[in-house]
């Protein structure tokens, strides 16, 4: 019976899909690309239609951040983890390893966010968390940020919510230039050649960076991030033959070579170890898109991306190789999607596709290429009952050749009681499948001293290290399989906004996620030599909560302010129920005493940090020419699972010290702190911009919790663009 519902399920929304194909066809109209203002927000690259209708942020009808080309200008970054550190309600965290960094949102971890440019999503999450510092800034024209689950459009890797990175549409002959030299040594150069004549639109971009790492510990061998070089080439080919018809293509191209210096140090153990490494990426997305009238518009693309990277590490006396790890990942996603307004103020999308998925590394113990596809339908309808009143409802399936199928629907509220209020909610569900690595990983990393293991892999794993006799401690039972489950998500998101006209606009949205089936990293097994041995295991009933509040203001002329605050709470119900159920002790680590944890003990799920907020201060002068800028993040203390933390082995030790297996008060926390950024721009003339400025002013270093937190670093950065009046 269920089958046949899901069966015909599908057929409606492929019914829907075609007769919004067939149907639309009418009179052609065509949008002028020189009249979109770059502050607005594009529906069809985020989250709501594909019609290209620009609207205000105001009337977004759920959370949601625009990062305008302005802000990234006065941020002064090269890589995308640089914008994202200052916008409100999002925390980057490290990588288990401590190389790179993730974005987590509303307490859900990396893996839970989209990262996405131009609309399709960037792959190479090979420890589970996109490196945010591949995306290079040089010709990103907005960021949109949309916090909750998404699914209803994106599928599964979309539970927590999405950042799509658009970048600039080329229309009129253009020469962007410029240069970012710092005093840590990183160096960052950008080329961008935009062409456009008559009915053809070509856009050239080519990015360099060079770093030359960083070390917080001399006395070891090597660096905490060792040097690395990277190049990124970005091509994007707008040709349109008659009004009606564009045909597109976009080609991305990533590569970095790293120049890999450690020292491996465990209490039985020390091994200087050099080596190079590599990380590939190609990304190819051809699409077609035909418009007819009342914004009806029909696409037919491709998305084929593939990621590979490769360290070697070979013994620095000996010469003999010590490490090796190859991971390489193919994506291909053919979609065809319609949009059109049948009645006034509806909007109907539809889409259809399949992806196809593979990975293949050694990090699984076997030359195998593991793969899997899933084939998705999704129908969404906007609809303005009246200027107060916006209404968005959607619904997409997905089935998994591996986890057969999944429904995902949305439902948002906008309400506008009075021009200067705004009153949103929404309500959705998320999912996400246990990903390859989740099941298959067998990754034994001697060069920063961790093992994981996936859950279907892990047990046979440590029964061979116990007959070796090489295991300290077991944390697991080894007499019952731990099967990972798909993680859902029920997510509710309310909020409203006022806008005041003399002290300015004011925010407050709360947000509550529960989730099942949550999939958190666990420490299983400590070996002899004090390396940790890590898996997965999903947390059956937990939750995330909170609100976010915002001020932002001109109350002096020329001097913009702004205030966020966030309030989160991440917690385990299970252990909830267990400490109701007086079923948990501490012990103190000095008298050895047990105790009882109460519910008011327990502090949540480690690396999510009850309190953060960020401030804001810009001046911008009256002629416009220079403005200057004072940014402060604040970060509240939290609770560190152990990992190791770097790549030369250095152990983040767990924050859990009466080792009762939670995080209470009791524990030792990582220390709140707040980095200051500071940047000043002068434009002097129509084509030469220059500016300066300096990340963590205040130079805070926690070398043990946050190694990979970079030290003081002051920039300078010049800028050469020159434009050509486009007759056309």
């Amino acid at each position: 019976m269920q089958s046949d519902l899901c069966a015909l399920m599908k057929r409606i929304l492929l019914l829907v899909f075609i007769a919004l194909t067939v149907f639309g066809y009418g009179q052609v109209q065509s949008i002028d690309p020189t009249k979109i203002n770059q502050d607005t927000v594009d529906l069809k690259e985020v989250i709501i239609s594909a019609t290209r209708t620009e609207r205000k942020l105001t009337e977004i009808p759920m959370p949601f951040n625009l990062v305008t080309k302005k802000e990234i200008q006065a941020i002064g970054g090269s890589r995308l983890q640089d914008v994202l550190t200052e916008q409100k309600g999002l925390t980057i965290v490290p990588q288990i390893n401590g190389v790179g960094n993730g974005l987590q949102l509303q307490g859900l971890g990396a893996d839970y966010t989209m990262i996405m440019m131009d609309g399709e999503p960037l792959i190479g999450r090979y420890t589970g968390t996109l490196e945010l510092s591949r995306i290079a800034l040089g010709n990103i024209k907005k960021i949109e940020i949309v916090k909750g689950p998404s699914s209803s459009l994106y599928g599964s890797e979309a539970l927590g919510g999405v950042v799509n990175i658009i970048t600039s549409r080329p229309v009129t002959p253009r020469i962007l230039l410029s240069s970012r030299l710092s005093t840590m040594g990183d160096f960052d150069a950008n080329v961008e050649l935009d062409h456009v004549k008559y009915k053809l639109s070509n856009q050239l971009f080519f990015n360099f960076f060079n770093s030359k790492g960083f070390d917080v510990d001399p006395a070891n061998y090597g660096r905490t991030i060792s040097p690395y070089r990277n190049f990124s080439f970005r091509h994007k080919l707008i040709y349109q033959p008659i009004e009606a018809l564009e045909l597109s293509t976009a080609i991305r191209i990533f590569h970095e070579v790293q120049d890999n210096e450690y020292q491996v140090i465990v209490p039985s153990d020390s091994i200087k170890v050099n080596g190079p490494g590599k990380v590939s990426d190609l990304t190819f997305i051809p699409q077609i898109k035909y418009s007819w009238k009342n914004n009806t518009q029909f696409y037919i693309r491709a998305n084929y991306s593939r990621y590979y990277t490769e360290t070697k590490l070979n013994e620095l006396s000996s010469g003999n190789e010590y490490y090796f790890d190859q991971f390489r990942q193919e994506y291909f996603k053919p979609e065809v999607q319609s949009t059109c307004r049948y009645f006034k103020n509806q909007n109907w999308t539809a889409g259809a596709g399949i992806l196809y998925e593979s990975v293949n590394t050694n990090r699984y113990g076997e030359n195998v290429t593991r793969s899997q596809h899933t084939s998705y339908l999704f129908l969404q309808h906007e609809w303005k009952l009246n200027p107060k009143v916006d209404i968005i409802t959607g619904l997409r399936y997905d089935d998994n050749s591996v986890y057969h199928s999944q429904w995902s629907p949305k439902f948002s509220l906008l309400y506008k009681p009075t021009s200067r209020i705004q009153i949103k909610a929404s309500f959705g569900t998320g999912f996400k499948a246990p990903d390859f690595r989740q099941l298959y990983l067998n990754f034994k990393n001697s060069a920063a001293g961790y093992s994981v293991f996936g859950t279907e892999v892990v047990l046979d794993e440590l029964k061979k290290l116990q007959t070796q006799g090489l295991i300290e401690d077991i944390y697991i039972s080894l007499d019952q399989k731990s099967t990972l489950k798909p993680e859902k998500s029920i997510a509710l998101n309310f909020g409203m906004e006022y806008d005041h006209p003399r002290f300015g606009n004011f925010s407050i949205h709360f947000f509550r996620n529960d989730l099942k089936g949550l999939v958190e990293i666990q420490t299983v097994a400590l070996l002899k030599n004090r390396q940790f041995i890590y898996s997965y295991n999903n947390i059956q009933n937990a939750y995330t909560e909170g609100f976010e509040a915002e001020w932002r203001s001109k109350l002096i002329r020329n001097f913009q302010i702004s205030l966020s605050y966030n309030y989160l709470l991440a917690k385990d119900k299970d252990i909830l129920n267990q400490i109701k159920q007086k079923q948990i002790y501490g012990r103190n680590p000095e008298t050895l005493e047990s105790y009882l944890i109460t519910k008011k003990d327990y502090l949540g799920l480690y690396g999510r940090s009850p309190h953060s907020g960020i401030a804001k201060l810009r001046y911008q002068s009256k002629s416009g020419k220079w403005d200057a800028s004072l940014r402060c993040i604040y970060r509240g203390s939290y609770g560190s699972a152990a990992t190791a933390g770097s790549v030369s082995g250095t152990l983040i030790p767990s924050s859990d010290r009466n080792s009762n297996g939670i995080l209470d008060r009791y524990d030792h926390l990582v220390t709140d702190y707040f980095i200051l950024n500071a940047g000043y721009a002068y434009q002097i003339n129509s084509n030469w911009r220059i500016s300066t400025g300096v990340e963590n002013l205040a130079n805070y270093k926690d070398e043990l919790y946050i190694p990979t937190l970079k030290v003081r670093n002051f920039f300078i950065q010049i800028q050469f663009e020159f434009f050509k009046k486009n007759k056309s």
